[in-house]
């Protein structure tokens, strides 16, 4: 099963009641802290699930670098333990999920 960065953000973006837009929307005027949680969770997703690299993830979300990325994929896992293990389900229904390294 091979899934597209595009897939994952869906996913995230159904999660938390967001469109994909604003998950990538680059103008940096959506600091809600759901969208935040949704970037953060989205970003250790593609890191884990699609072993992108930080600046693969930082130009799929919009930003302009890798420590912006780098930073996300970190909080992502502090801030959003049970929608990472929700959302891998989803995005795995009848395959294992991938182990975190």
């Amino acid at each position: 099963m091979t899934l597209a960065p595009s897939e994952v953000l869906a996913v995230v973006a159904r999660y938390y009641q967001i469109t994909p837009e604003v998950l990538v929307d680059a103008r940096r005027t959506h600091r809600h802290p759901q969208v935040f949680r949704a970037r953060c969770v989205a970003a250790r997703l593609l890191r884990v699930t699609l072993s992108m690299s930080y600046q693969e993830i930082a130009r799929v979300l919009g930003r302009r670098d890798h420590t912006t990325a780098s930073n996300y994929v970190h909080m992502g896992q502090v801030i959003g333990p049970r929608a990472l293990q929700e959302l891998c389900m989803q995005l795995f229904k009848n395959a294992t999920p991938p182990v975190e390294p």
